[in-house]
């Protein structure tokens, strides 16, 4: 059986930051197309978010059409902003609940799954432990990579093809800055016993190589499971015989 991934992509207006080239979004989807390539063993989801979040595409070993779809992912695919990634990594835990329930009723194996998030880590709103410790119960580990720097830039609040105009401003007038912030995403990664890695392309080796540990770890702990599940059963009835 191979592994379940859900790479969730950060759309939000503060991925269209250039202080990572092209910008922020843009080293996502490249690095997120280049994991793929190696990535051959795996069914893939993709999840947007910004405000919350959607699935773009459910599970599929058709990594040629996730990269396809990674490429059309912007901003003005949502009109959601804000980033809240408490609402985020519930609603992906809903989509993750909601993918095995449907691979179950049609007969089909699961595999614990593993998740991905590609983003700056801005969040305008505190991230709760509780939400975590739902990823971690169910033993799904979250990787992320995280995209842009430190300091506060601009946002270009440029079209969906790439048409340029002024930077982004509040309802105030006053310019928006933005910032990354590795310490949000290494803690999220911790806390479900993923691993953070840096937004770089020569990254992408040691997290394709870390995601098919993982892999193996949720092949012998769903294996676990199920004998633990069907042990008294058996049991049951070699007793009876």
């Amino acid at each position: 059986t191979g592994a379940n991934l859900f790479i969730a992509l950060d759309i939000s207006q503060s991925m269209l930051a250039q202080d990572t080239s092209p910008s922020r979004l843009g080293f996502a989807i490249v690095f997120a197309q280049k994991l793929l390539e190696e990535l051959t063993q795996f069914k893939v989801a993709l999840f947007a978010f910004a405000f919350d979040g959607y699935l773009q595409m459910p599970l599929s070993t058709d990594v040629f059409a996730a990269a396809d779809l990674l490429s059309s992912m912007h901003p003005s695919n949502t009109t959601a902003q804000g980033t809240n990634l408490n609402r985020t990594l519930e609603k992906l835990m809903g989509e993750i609940i909601r993918s095995e329930e449907i691979t179950r009723e049609k007969g089909g194996d699961w595999t614990i799954p593993q998740v991905l998030i590609l983003s700056d880590g801005e969040t305008h709103v505190p991230m709760k432990d509780e939400v975590l410790a739902g990823f971690r119960a169910r033993k799904i580990q979250i990787f992320t990579v995280v995209t842009g720097r430190g300091e506060g830039v601009s946002v270009p609040t440029e079209g969906k093809f790439g048409q340029g105009s002024e930077n982004l401003r509040d309802s105030s007038g006053k310019m928006v800055k933005t910032a990354a912030h590795p310490e949000m995403l290494r803690r999220i990664s911790d806390l479900t016993g993923g691993h953070s890695f840096d937004g770089q392309f020569n990254e992408v080796g040691p997290l394709a190589k870390r995601l098919s540990q993982a892999m193996q770890f949720g092949k012998l702990a769903t294996t676990f499971k199920l004998e633990k599940e069907y042990f008294p059963v058996l049991f049951t009835l070699a007793l009876l015989v």
